[in-house]
Formats: structure tokens, sequence, C-alpha cells
């Protein structure tokens, strides 16, 4: 594929489109360059992969890897939902399918209305995100993306950890 070519396919039963992005070799570390803004809604790119999910996901729902080794909706109720590193549903999943996650990297959503700059929390509410940290005691405060230059992309990093509110 050439720099910004889009391919169309099937992969484990779950359609996905992927736009390939420039990448470099610097120093032999391979350098994942991300364009500014995504050109259209639904879209991703960066650290992606394929699992299984636990329930019906929809684009933007937020999971972690649940007993089973599916993703389940991630809450910020309890570490046990929120503790563990996370990743974004980035297409429609029925439950017991595999489908595209992204780990780590840029998602543009054009419901999403984000401050352009501010961090975005783990919600209380299964698989969202929330721009105010929660502060009930036992949530898990736990900044997992920021709003990019528009209200509608975000910069996604599902990294483990948090801090449990007492």
């Amino acid at each position: 594929m050439a720099d910004g070519e889009t391919r169309i396919g099937v992969e484990s039963s779950s359609v996905y489109v992927e736009t390939k992005v420039k990448t470099n070799i610097v120093d032999n570390y391979l350098s994942i360059v991300m364009p500014k803004t995504l050109s259209a809604d639904h879209t991703a790119v960066g650290l992606k992969g394929i699992e299984k999910a636990h329930e019906a996901l929809v684009f933007g729902d937020v999971c972690y890897f649940n007993s089973d080794g599916e993703m389940a909706k991630a809450d910020a109720d309890a570490y046990a939902t929120a503790g563990g590193g996370l990743a974004m549903a980035i297409a429609s999943i029925d439950a017991n399918a595999d489908g595209l996650f992204l780990f780590n990297g840029k998602a543009r959503d054009d419901s999403f209305a984000w401050t352009p700059g501010a961090f975005l929390y783990l919600s209380t509410t299964p698989g969202a995100l929330d721009a105010t940290a929660p502060s009930a005691t036992d949530d898990v405060i736990k900044p997992i993306a920021q709003a990019a230059g528009n209200a509608d992309t975000i910069i996604f990093y599902g990294t483990p950890g948090g801090v449990e509110h007492t």
C-alpha cells in the first residue's frame, strides 16, 4: 500500500478499513507518523489488534481483558475493571465475535464533543470516557486519553495503572 491508500477487507469475520500511515526507520527504530487529522468518522490509526468481545460493542467503547481473556466494557468503579491495560473498540462487534481494537493511537468519532487539550478519564459508566475524574470511594482515577486538536478526535493511551480514590 502507498501512503494514503485505503484498503477494505475481512478478517476473522470482521470488516475493517485500513489506511496506510507514513513510517520511518530512524537509528534502527520504527517510527509511526500519525496524520494530524483523520479523514473520516469512525477511523483510527495506531497500535491495533484483533480480540474477542465479551459483549456487543460499538466504536469508542473502552474495554479491559476480563478473566475469560475477552474484551469487556471497562469502568472506573473498581480496580478489577479499570486497573489493567485498556483498549478501545474501533468497530461494532457482536458478543463472542472477534473485532478490531485500538491499544494506543488516535481515533475520530464525529459524535465526540471534547474540549481540545482536555484529559479524558475512564468513566464509571461502562465503556465510556469522561472529562471529569471519578471521585467516589474506590473509584479508579485513570486518565486514558486526551482530546486532540479538535472536538471529535482523541489520542488514546490505555496503559495499566490508575489511582484508587479512598
